[in-house]
C-alpha cells in the first residue's frame, strides 16, 4: 500500500489502520511515518478532523 492510498482512505478506516499499525508493528508514530513515507502532520491533521489526538503514552489515537 502506498502513501496516496493510505491518505485517501475514509477517515474512520484510516483511524483503524493507523491504530492497528501502531499497536501491532510500530513503537511510535515516527517509525510508522518513516516506513510508509508519510508526514506526521498529515496523519495528525486528518485525524484531528474527527477529534482524535495522538497519545504518546499509549501509542494510539484517542
Amino acid at each position: 500500500m502506498n502513501k496516496d492510498q493510505i491518505l485517501s482512505m475514509d477517515t474512520y478506516i484510516f483511524l483503524n489502520f493507523i491504530n492497528t499499525k501502531l499497536r501491532d508493528e510500530f513503537e511510535n508514530i515516527e517509525s510508522l511515518c518513516k516506513f510508509y513515507d508519510l508526514e506526521e502532520e498529515a496523519i495528525i491533521n486528518k485525524l484531528d478532523t474527527i477529534d482524535y489526538k495522538y497519545d504518546t503514552e499509549t501509542n494510539q489515537f484517542k
